[in-house]
């Protein structure tokens, strides 16, 4: 890996994510939520390329795309004050123009800027395309792997202890008192993707959470998701009128066989 390099980038990114910390201590949380996010993302990619044994290049290539995933997070919440893609701009696509706009691309080769652009393009999108060449495709389950693991610690920090100045941004703006759905019960049982945009409350953006476990793509993943307890905590986080024990099984089970 091209240390060197990459710790440019590292200082590049930062420099870039703090230019929008305006003094405004409710609104800079939000801007320092993903500024400090991008950093854990880097850290689970990191270990993720070295759990697959990946060669210099490529392990450059999954940590030069998880701090480039969320480049565009700052802008979209600049203008629009949130994060919910569904009502604003799609992050990812914003992400790739923010990096062709200020250059951040620049000092890395075309093949890797090409693999780099198409994850960061497709990190949320509900299916991962299926036409895509085979590093591409690697570099895109990386990041949406290692992005979900640190999802994962900033909505329980907000399930367990709502902060006022960013509590509202990290649930998306959607109903806190609200139950879930039937279709999104049945959904995580069969195992289907639910899409964001359908979400009416946080307890359904929980559920959502929670399915992602069935679309981690490595053993590491799974793994480190089962150290951290994330799940567990997700669920003790719903209220006991809506939580479903058969969702519970049968997730802890999943999580348990790894």
């Amino acid at each position: 890996m091209n240390i060197n390099s990459l710790e440019s980038l590292k200082k590049f990114f930062d420099s870039y994510a703090r230019t929008f910390m305006t003094g405004n201590g409710s609104y800079d949380k939000n801007i320092e939520i993903k500024r400090f996010h991008t950093f854990e993302v880097l850290t689970f990619a990191s270990e993720l390329a070295s759990s697959l044994e990946l060669d210099d290049e490529m392990s450059f290539i999954s940590c030069v795309t998880a701090l480039g995933h969320d480049i565009g997070r700052f802008e979209q919440y600049k203008k629009y004050r949130t994060f919910n893609d569904a009502i604003s701009v799609n992050h990812g696509e914003l992400s790739v123009k923010v990096m062709n706009d200020t250059g951040f691309l620049d000092g890395v080769s075309t093949v890797a800027r090409n693999i780099i652009i198409s994850a960061v393009k497709h990190h949320n999108i509900m299916e991962i395309p299926s036409g895509m060449d085979k590093e591409s495709s690697l570099v895109t389950k990386i990041i949406r792997d290692a992005d979900k693991l640190d999802i994962y610690r900033v909505v329980l920090g907000r399930y367990n202890s709502p902060d006022p100045d960013t509590g509202h941004s990290i649930v998306l703006g959607l109903d806190e008192s609200g139950g879930i759905a039937e279709w999104i019960i049945d959904s995580v049982l069969k195992r289907q993707k639910i899409p964001m945009k359908r979400l009416r409350t946080v307890n359904e953006l929980k559920m959502l959470q929670i399915g992602w476990v069935f679309d981690l793509n490595f053993p590491y993943s799974l793994r480190k998701l089962k150290e951290k307890n994330y799940i567990p905590a997700i669920f003790s986080s719903i209220p006991d009128s809506v939580r479903n024990k058969t969702v519970e099984t049968d997730v802890m089970n999943y999580i348990n066989s790894f």
